[in-house]
């Protein structure tokens, strides 16, 4: 298994390409599952719509109202990447609307990922949580 992370600054489309680049780069290929975190100036939308067109598979974003901390420090319009690559792994995400029952948010959302990982009816070896301020524990 190989880690890399990556950040990218301004227009998001250049941003996210560059930190890929990088990611790829640092990886010896594409990343098998990959964390996004980005300040809120980056929409979801327009993210998902670069890493699609990069070829990105497993993706797992989060926003933040202020910014990104990468090896450089703060900065507050950043988008920054961790990735993994393992070609012999499995690597599932999944997400759900918290609505009035959290626990059965967080519920539905592993076993679209255990889904997506291909790996119906067996138990994930990592679960990597983001969740609304006062629902982490759901």
């Amino acid at each position: 298994m190989k880690i890399a992370t990556a950040h990218g600054r301004g227009e998001t489309r250049v941003g996210v390409g560059e930190a890929h680049a990088a990611l790829v780069e640092a990886l010896g290929g594409p990343p098998d599952w990959m964390v996004i975190h980005s300040s809120v100036r980056h929409r979801a939308g327009e993210l998902r719509a670069v890493l699609a067109e990069l070829g990105a598979a497993q993706i797992h974003g989060c926003s933040s109202c202020a910014g990104v901390m990468s090896g450089e420090g703060f900065d507050p319009e950043a988008i920054g990447l961790f990735a993994l690559r393992d070609p012999e792994g499995d690597f599932g995400v999944g997400s759900a609307l918290l609505g009035d029952d959290p626990a059965r948010a967080a519920g539905a959302a592993l076993q679209q990922a255990i889904e997506a990982a291909g790996r119906s009816g067996e138990l994930p070896g990592l679960v990597w949580v983001s969740a609304a301020p006062g629902h982490e524990e759901a």
